[in-house]
């Protein structure tokens, strides 16, 4: 899963691991705190991402 921001994201993106649990308000995925700052590209940006919340991202 890879963030599309380019302002706090890397183009690395973070591996997951998807499970069919969990309900969330038009998210396709609900990330832990540790795999959503992982998108980031340093911690500085991990943590303006986390505020954010909610980011478009690229999946394949």
């Amino acid at each position: 899963v890879k963030c599309t921001n380019t302002d706090y994201c890397s183009d690395q993106g973070v591996t997951v691991v998807v499970t069919d649990f969990g309900a969330s308000d038009g998210a396709d995925f609900i990330l832990s705190q540790h795999a959503f700052s992982r998108m980031a590209v340093n911690q500085t940006s991990a943590s303006s991402l986390l505020q954010l919340g909610v980011v478009n991202v690229q999946y394949t």
